[in-house]
């Protein structure tokens, strides 16, 4: 497997969350509208160990993402607007931007069925539940063997690969995001992948 890959999985459970949740309060459950805000930690544990740190509103999301990479510390800053993911990669003091439109990038050619989770989990297999942080998950398998531990069929709380495994910390809807929480540092200039695909070809 590629040394992206773990960086790809997790972009990509990432941008799962981004289609709405439901929250169980009070021993009820309480539906989240998709321009409900929320925020949700994750601890990354096996190859590259880490932490997640996601705060999301509709189809707009920022991510702070803590790993260990190959005996280093690696941090990576992610903001999604507009279908353009901007990301920063801070390692040895030094910062790299980049940015991709995930609809035309063809890494994330499933962009549109990352969001809408439930079509995702039509192509998978419900294998059991389980309880996480307290909420019932139904537990699904793909065709790759990865196990989702999902809330409403809408929420990701656990998800285990191959590579790693993500567990929810912290699920909070109805928070207090700033207006422009999803807008990227101006003082960073970010590379565009799509441009630099298109000049490879």
């Amino acid at each position: 497997m590629k040394k992206t890959s773990t960086l790809f999985l997790i972009i990509f459970f990432a941008l799962l969350l981004i289609a709405g949740c439901g929250k169980k309060q009070g021993g009820k459950d309480v539906d989240v509208t998709d321009n409900t805000p929320v925020h949700i930690k994750y601890e990354i544990t096996g190859k590259e160990p880490g932490t997640l740190d996601m705060h999301y509103k509709g189809k707009n999301a920022s991510m702070v993402v803590g790993m260990m990479k190959e005996g280093q510390t690696m941090n990576m800053n992610m903001f999604l607007k507009d279908k353009i993911l901007y990301t920063i990669i801070e390692a040895e003091g030094k910062k790299m931007g980049m940015k991709s439109d995930v609809s035309k990038d063809e890494s994330f050619k499933d962009f549109d069925a990352i969001l809408n989770s439930k079509e995702k989990l039509k192509e998978m297999e419900k294998t059991g539940s389980e309880e996480v942080l307290g909420y019932k998950c139904d537990i699904y398998k793909s065709k790759t063997g990865d196990l989702v531990s999902v809330y409403k069929e809408r929420v990701p709380l656990k998800m285990v690969s191959k590579e790693m495994t993500m567990t929810a910390t912290l699920f909070e809807p109805d928070v207090k995001i700033a207006d422009d929480a999803f807008d990227p540092p101006k003082d960073i200039e970010f590379m565009d992948l799509n441009n630099m695909q298109n000049l490879m070809k």
